[in-house]
């Protein structure tokens, strides 16, 4: 519980939000969904702008919400995707996201929360042949040389065995 308010004093927050759920495994081709659940235990309504940051904040969207007007005792649910690119961010990590319930006018931080997702490992490669050298063989002696060209098109790092 909160002290009662005192005059000349900043009456604390009553803003309050929380991701559902907590934590999430993404894959790097398909969005992670998650919402933001806002509440706002006050008996006044509360106008909040929300922020993502974080490794994962340019992938977000909404990356930013413009205001949000919260009426008195009331949750506002903003459903937030998730999409990693197919190379970044690196596969079999967990990374967080975080929400920033900041203050339209002052700019100043009412509440802040997290959610952790990790992005499954996505191991992939594309690879490219290149015509033989020489490209005609007259003696069955000559050598030949094949070269293949290997792009690693997944999230993990990988060897090759040739």
């Amino acid at each position: 519980m909160t002290a009662p308010h005192e005059a000349g004093h900043p009456r604390d927050s009553l803003v309050r939000a929380v991701f559902a759920p907590d934590t999430y495994v993404a894959h790097p081709r398909r969005a992670a969904q998650v919402a933001l659940i806002i509440d706002n235990h006050d008996t006044q309504s509360r106008a909040v702008v929300v922020e993502m940051s974080g490794p994962l904040a340019r992938h977000t969207k909404p990356r930013r919400l413009g205001k949000i007007d919260l009426p008195p005792r009331r949750q506002h649910r903003v459903d937030v995707k998730v999409s990693p690119e197919d190379r970044q961010p690196e596969g079999d990590q967990d990374y967080d996201l975080t929400a920033l319930v900041l203050d339209p006018v002052e700019r100043e931080v009412l509440f802040s929360t997290s959610v952790r997702i990790g992005v499954e490992p996505m191991p992939s490669f594309r690879p490219t042949a290149k015509p033989p050298k020489p490209t005609e063989v007259v003696d069955q002696q000559a050598d030949v040389v094949l070269e293949v060209e290997v792009w690693n098109d997944g999230n993990v790092p990988l060897s090759l065995d040739v």
